[in-house]
């Protein structure tokens, strides 16, 4: 029996995907939706992945 469900896993995942790209995991959660909608982007590294993301939605970044 494993010790994680895969709930437990993805949450997990989103946690350090959040602080690793200092985002909410809310937008964390977002960026994994959209990129599963994105199969074309599948072979880029993570760090264009994210970058396209938040060109795409501006608005969960603000310019300070």
């Amino acid at each position: 029996m494993p010790a994680y469900t895969n709930d437990h896993l993805s949450l997990d995942h989103l946690e350090k995907l959040a602080e690793r790209f200092s985002m909410s995991t809310q937008d964390a959660a977002k960026f994994m939706l959209w990129s599963r909608q994105m199969p074309w982007l599948a072979d880029k590294p993570i760090q264009q992945r994210i970058a396209k993301f938040r060109e795409l939605h501006p608005l969960a970044w603000p310019e300070f």
